[in-house]
């Protein structure tokens, strides 16, 4: 059985009380949601930082071993 049957059954509250406080339920609601877009905020952060420095890094890599390869090349075609 749910804890809040429970609850509401040795209360003897209206388990459908029409006063209850809705702003209780709304800032639960909105703290649960500022939760998640934080939290969506962060991963896709996260994920263009490293697409960027990823990238970075590939250019780099690929002028220096372009910069090696010629080398290479004219060593070769000298000898």
């Amino acid at each position: 059985m749910m804890s809040w049957v429970k609850a509401a059954s040795f209360s003897g509250e209206d388990v459908f009380d029409e006063n209850a406080d809705d702003l209780n339920l709304q800032s639960k609601e909105w703290t649960s949601n500022m939760k998640k877009r934080i939290k969506d905020g962060y991963v896709d952060g996260v994920s263009a930082g490293e697409e960027a420095s990823l990238q970075v890094g590939f250019n780099q890599g690929f002028r220096e071993g372009a910069a090696q390869t010629v080398a290479v090349g004219r060593l070769r075609g000298i000898v």
